[in-house]
């Protein structure tokens, strides 16, 4: 006897673990976008901001692939991050090769945000539990 599409598409509904993730990730975010708004930060930006800074330098496309992004997605996001004087930009030898770096504005800034970050990571794990034992399995840095 075939199972009808409803049952199918409910079992998938109730036990997909990337359409549930992607939920989770909506969600988590959320948290974070709410505590970082005030400093004009989005999560992305704050992502990239803590991988230069975890760097000291790094090229985009470093950054793109620790950080699993499209190299479009880091370019869209330094840009405004250079406009906001977050990162410098540091030309290496060939023209279209550059690193960057937190400027002393970008390094005051994630100062400034550290506080809450830990609020939206507080409000995280009091929502969902601790998270910790299962994103150490996903690399960061």
């Amino acid at each position: 006897m075939a199972i009808s599409m409803e049952m199918q598409a409910l079992e998938v509904s109730k036990s997909c673990i990337v359409a549930r993730l992607r939920k989770l990730n909506r969600e988590v975010s959320a948290i974070y976008e709410d505590c970082f708004r005030p400093f004009g930060l989005t999560v992305a930006q704050f992502n990239l901001l803590i991988s230069i800074g975890a760097h000291g330098e790094a090229s985009p496309s470093r950054l793109a692939k620790v950080l699993s992004l499209e190299k479009s997605t880091v370019s869209r996001n330094i840009e405004k991050m250079h406009a906001h004087k977050w990162v410098e930009v540091i030309p290496q030898g060939d023209k279209r090769v550059h690193t960057l770096a937190l400027s002393d504005i970008g390094e005051k800034l994630v100062e400034e945000v550290l506080p809450a970050w830990r609020i939206a990571q507080q409000k995280t794990e009091k929502t969902y539990g601790p998270l910790t034992d299962l994103l150490n399995k996903v690399t960061f840095v």
